[in-house]
């Protein structure tokens, strides 16, 4: 299995050059926090602000990853 920095526009190549059949993203994408949890005066130490920050796996993303794998023949 290949994991690390794998993006739709690496995956093919990934997959043609070592023939893995399986592959690990992380397709995360920074995401605001609801208003309710974001706490902009308090800081754990970390770059304030950022110890809300979320993150999301967007659909768009993971379709288009997707295309850019079923297009590569092993």
């Amino acid at each position: 299995m290949a994991c690390g920095g794998i993006r739709e526009q690496n995956a093919a190549r990934i997959i043609e050059q070592t023939g893995v059949k399986e592959i690990h993203t992380g397709l995360r994408s920074a995401a605001n926090p609801p208003e309710d949890q974001a706490r902009p005066k308090i800081s754990l130490g970390t770059v304030a602000g950022l110890e809300y920050q979320g993150f999301q796996v967007r659909e768009e993303d993971v379709r288009r990853l997707r295309r850019a794998v079923d297009l590569v023949r092993v």
